[in-house]
C-alpha cells in the first residue's frame, strides 16, 4: 500500500511539473512571437469589426475597419510612423480610408499621420484643435493639404458604418489653452460591444463623459495612463482597459494610482499596455469581442511607468 501511495505521489508531482512546461513554454512562445505581425484571434466574417490599437511607442494610434469602411485616429509619433501604413494595408481593400481623425495637435498622436497620406486616398479629415507654434503640427497639415480630401474641426457628430455600427463624435472642449482638453472623444458602437478612446482628455472633461450613456467594453486609457486623467474609471468599468505607452518613458506612464484604479475598476481585471501585448486587436461580431491579448499580460500596479 505504500508503494501505491508513492507512485501517485511520483505521478501527481510529474504531471505538475509537465503542466508548469507547458504554460512556460506559451509563455516564452508569446514574448518571442507577439512582434512578428498582428495575428488575428480567428477569422473574419463579413459583418465583424475590427479595432486596433498599434504599438506606436510613446503615442497613440487606433483603428476601425468594418468591410470598406476604415478610420484611422491619430497616428503616434513621427518617429514610429513608417511603420503604420504596412499595418493597415492588409484591412484597406480599396486603398482609402474614409476618416483621419487628429484628436489633438501634441505631436505623440499627429506626428505620424503624414505617412498615411502618402500611402493611401484619405476622404475625410477632423481635427481636435490646431497649433501654429508646433512644427510637426504644420508637417501634419500640409500632408493633408497636398493628399487629403476635406478636413474640418471636430463637432458633435455621427458617423454610420456598416451592420448598424456607428462612431459618435462627441465635441467636448474647443479652445482650451490646455490641447489635452481640445481632445476628440470618439465612441464606437456595435450590437452590443462598444470602444471608448479619449486621446489625452483630462480629468474636469472626462466628467463631461458621465453625461453620456457609456458602457464601453473596450476603453483606450487616456493621456497613455497618466493620473492627469482616467478619473472615470469607477463610474465606466469598461470590460478591457488598454494603455498606449513606450516602454521605460519619460513620462514614467501610466502612472501607479491609475492602474491600481485599473485593476480594482476593469472587470475580470482586464488591464493590458501595447508595450507588453504589442499591438492589440478586438473583433467584434455585435455580440461579444474575440481578442489577440494573452492573459500572461496583463498589467498589475508594478507595470507603472512601463518599466517590463
Amino acid at each position: 500500500m505504500k508503494k501505491t501511495g508513492k507512485k501517485k505521489t511520483y505521478i501527481a508531482v510529474i504531471a505538475i511539473i509537465l503542466a508548469a512546461a507547458c504554460i512556460a513554454a506559451i509563455f516564452i512562445y508569446h514574448r518571442l512571437h507577439k512582434n512578428e505581425g498582428i495575428v488575428l484571434p480567428r477569422a473574419v466574417t463579413e459583418e465583424d469589426l475590427l479595432f486596433f490599437v498599434f504599438d506606436q511607442g510613446q503615442g497613440q494610434s487606433v483603428f476601425i475597419s468594418m468591410g470598406d469602411m476604415q478610420i484611422l485616429i491619430d497616428g503616434g509619433p513621427y518617429v514610429n510612423g513608417g511603420s503604420l501604413p504596412e499595418k493597415m494595408r492588409p484591412y484597406v481593400p480599396d486603398g482609402i480610408i474614409e476618416y483621419v481623425i487628429a484628436t489633438h495637435c501634441h505631436e505623440d498622436h499627429v506626428g505620424g499621420l503624414q505617412y498615411v497620406y502618402e500611402a493611401f486616398d484619405v476622404e475625410h479629415t477632423i481635427y481636435g484643435d490646431r497649433a501654429e507654434d508646433q512644427g510637426y503640427f504644420w508637417y501634419f497639415e500640409n500632408a493633408v493639404n497636398v493628399d487629403g480630401g476635406t478636413y474640418e474641426e471636430d463637432s458633435d457628430m455621427t458617423i454610420a458604418l456598416e451592420n448598424g455600427a456607428t462612431l459618435e463624435i462627441y465635441d467636448i472642449e474647443d479652445g482650451n489653452e490646455n490641447s489635452n482638453d481640445n481632445s476628440v472623444v470618439t465612441y464606437l458602437k456595435y450590437g452590443k460591444t462598444s470602444f471608448l478612446s479619449m486621446g489625452d482628455l483630462e480629468w474636469d472633461m472626462e466628467e463631461r463623459l458621465l453625461e453620456y450613456d457609456l458602457e464601453p467594453t473596450v476603453m483606450v486609457a487616456a493621456h497613455h495612463g497618466s493620473y492627469t486623467s482616467n478619473s472615470i474609471l469607477e463610474e465606466l468599468k469598461p470590460g478591457f482597459f488598454i494603455i498606449s505607452a513606450g516602454k521605460k518613458n519619460e513620462n514614467n506612464q501610466p502612472h501607479r494610482s491609475v492602474l491600481w484604479n485599473a485593476v480594482k475598476y476593469t472587470k475580470g481585471k482586464n488591464v493590458y499596455g501595447t508595450w507588453r501585448s504589442g499591438d492589440i486587436v478586438f473583433i467584434s461580431n455585435g455580440r461579444g469581442v474575440s481578442t489577440n491579448l494573452s492573459r500572461w499580460d496583463r498589467l498589475t500596479v508594478d507595470d507603472a511607468g512601463a518599466i517590463r
